[in-house]
């Protein structure tokens, strides 16, 4: 089965292949964003707190703690506008005692919101964690203040808004989320074409081996790769099994060439003793009966064993044709004058022109004929042939007993009869249509089955044709 993707034909392998290293790459790809924001967030909250560090710096040399409160040594520190106002990148400072009473907080405090006032347990120099006020996302710097018995008294908090960290972050993933159906579009056509490229030389020895038959089975896979390699391996592993074909075929071949040789010649002896001895009038009437079933079974005999010869030969004969011939004037010369005495209309169109050989084709058409003749009960038999877009088409229509659905396929094997046949008696070898099957085959044509209408059977026939100029 073939799938269509952008106007690409793709088989079900393929685009399997191709959907998984899509999986895989966009998972890759989740993977690595998920990272990268990682790092992006813990790179900007490491600016964020060198900046708050630094600032706490300034703002702890900046006074003193005695008595229970905080002196000021240097004011100009805390009248600086990020302390003052909402700036751009404010900080709001809190200093507290660890029994929560508030010694000395920044003048913007009071115009941004309140600020949780938190006691958290750190044994390094500084302490940096995440806050929610009403109006934003915090991140806090923590440091400790101690007395001169090296008690901890009191907690200095900075505090600056996450504003620019969180527009940074969020524009990040809104990016992400924008980039993302072009990324797995690419994805999937990097994919596919990846996939088509992983396939290619497994299509080419696809090719080649399909290029093998019957008619060539000496020929071998000749696709260039190291023999330790899984492409070179394939190709062994074809080959050896063409071998062991090549050698069964010309086995079976041979023995039945040989059986049908061997058996022809006591047959036509046979056969020619029984019409001289048919031709004596003395013979009683038993006797002549008996002699004239003898006659039809040798003659059936001889029939079946030239049909299988005929097969055999058909089978090894080259593929590649070259005989070139008129079909119309096949019908008007051979057919017409061979069914002058039956009904059967004709409805052939001038110089059509096919390759195979004239004298195998004529066989299957005869066969073709008989059978409908057969079958149809003195009905009549219509011969239609077209040429079309470089085909030709015969249509071979009967009105007789037709043929079942199932059993459509099952007769172009050897020695099949349908039911229906040997109910009605019909004389027959089953050896007719798989003869047919097989010349039509090596001429690269089909062969199929159609009910006709109101009754009957229509074999149809296509072909290659030929424009001869």
């Amino acid at each position: 089965m073939r799938i269509k993707f952008l106007n690409i034909e793709l088989s079900k392998s393929v685009l399997k292949n191709a959907l998984y290293f899509s999986l895989v790459l966009i998972s890759i790809y989740i993977l690595f964003n998920i990272y990268s924001y990682t790092l992006l967030k813990y790179f900007l909250n490491l600016n964020l707190d060198s900046k708050i560090q630094h600032e706490i710096e300034n703002i702890y040399n900046s006074f003193k703690y005695e008595n229970n409160s905080i002196v000021i040594l240097r004011a100009d520190e805390f009248k600086e506008r990020d302390l003052t106002t909402i700036s751009e990148s404010p900080y709001f400072l809190q200093v507290y005692s660890v029994n929560g009473k508030l010694l000395l907080n920044s003048k913007n405090i009071s115009m941004f919101s309140a600020i949780e006032i938190r006691f958290p347990d750190f044994s390094e120099i500084y302490f940096f964690e995440n806050l929610y006020s009403i109006k934003s996302e915090l991140r806090v710097g923590y440091k400790k203040i101690y007395d001169d018995k090296k008690n901890n008294v009191a907690y200095l908090q900075l505090s600056v808004p996450k504003s620019n960290f969180n527009t940074i972050t969020n524009n990040y993933i809104l990016l992400n989320l924008i980039t993302l159906p072009l990324v797995i579009l690419i994805v999937l056509v990097i994919s596919v074409a990846v996939s088509k490229k992983a396939f290619s030389p497994i299509n080419k020895i696809i090719n080649l081996a399909n290029n093998i038959s019957t008619h060539n089975l000496y020929e071998r896979l000749s696709y260039k790769a190291d023999n330790n390699d899984e492409l070179g391996k394939l190709r062994n592993t074809l080959n050896a099994l063409f071998e062991r074909l090549e050698l069964q075929v010309k086995q079976i071949s041979s023995f039945t060439d040989n059986a049908s040789h061997q058996l022809m010649t006591p047959l036509t002896a046979i056969n020619s003793e029984l019409d001289f001895l048919l031709r004596d009038e003395n013979k009683t009437v038993s006797g002549r009966e008996s002699l004239l079933m003898l006659k039809e079974q040798t003659d059936r005999m001889i029939s079946i064993i030239k049909s299988l010869l005929l097969l055999a030969r058909n089978r090894n004969s080259d593929l590649e044709q070259k005989t070139v011939f008129n079909f119309s004037k096949m019908i008007s010369e051979n057919i017409k004058k061979i069914y002058k005495n039956h009904k059967i209309e004709y409805d052939v169109a001038d110089e059509i022109y096919m390759r195979g050989r004239p004298d195998y084709f004529l066989i299957a058409l005869q066969n073709l004929i008989d059978n409908a003749l057969k079958y149809s009960d003195n009905n009549g038999v219509t011969i239609l042939a077209r040429q079309e877009k470089g085909k030709v088409i015969i249509r071979i229509e009967d009105f007789g007993i037709g043929i079942d659905t199932e059993e459509k396929k099952k007769v172009f094997e050897k020695f099949y009869r349908t039911e229906k046949v040997e109910q009605l008696g019909i004389k027959g070898y089953g050896l007719g249509l798989s003869l047919v099957w097989s010349i039509i085959s090596s001429m690269q044509g089909t062969i199929e089955i159609q009910d006709n209408q109101p009754k009957g059977t229509n074999f149809i026939i296509t072909l290659p044709a030929l424009e001869i100029e």
